[in-house]
């Protein structure tokens, strides 16, 4: 499910949270979604560009409000050696 649905082998990248929740691009019906660590989907956003939208996010459940703010943060000085 995962190699057909975010396509990992493609340019688009996709992001990891320490506990396993994680964003990526859904090649099948073309939005971002955020995944828990379940891998049950949780938030989806809408967007035009190769990287997810920081603001627009709806909840799949109610459960989860607020939707999340998603930021862009640098972290190259995390992998330097």
């Amino acid at each position: 499910m995962w190699e057909r649905l975010a396509q990992p082998s493609s340019k688009v990248p996709w992001f990891e949270h320490a506990n396993g929740s994680y964003i990526y691009f859904n090649h099948g019906d073309g939005r971002w979604w955020i995944d828990g660590p379940s891998g049950a989907g949780v938030y989806i956003v809408e967007s035009g560009s190769g990287l997810p939208t920081g603001k627009g996010w709806t909840s799949l459940s109610g459960e989860y409000d607020p939707v999340p703010q998603v930021e862009e943060v640098d972290n190259e000085e995390e992998y330097e050696s």
